[in-house]
């Protein structure tokens, strides 16, 4: 399942900034950090089946991401979020890819 998150941050990043440039380093089996050019992004499975986005901070590209992810879902999530992580089930992380496959 880190290789799905891992595919959707990445996607998810591209999407919104047509940017493909990224640095990924793999700390352990459920723990990656990726840099992109403006932001670092570290991901684990912290609990089970719930996987965590950690952003660089808690306004900017996160905002993005979250804007997108209820775009995706179909329904407003993370309109009140102020932390600056996002915590992604393994059904939300598989609609996500399967989103940006469908583009």
């Amino acid at each position: 399942m880190m290789e799905a998150l891992t595919k959707l941050v990445i996607s998810t990043y591209k999407h919104l900034y047509q940017d493909e440039e990224y640095n990924l380093e793999v700390i352990k089996d459920n723990e990656r950090i990726i840099k992109f050019k403006n932001q670092t992004i570290q991901l684990d499975n912290f609990v089970a089946t719930r996987y965590r986005l950690t952003f660089s901070d808690y306004e900017g590209v996160i905002d993005d991401f979250r804007d997108q992810f209820d775009e995706i879902y179909g329904f407003v999530y993370y309109c009140c979020d102020v932390s600056n992580f996002i915590d992604l089930t393994e059904t939300f992380i598989k609609q996500i890819n399967d989103y940006y496959e469908r583009l």
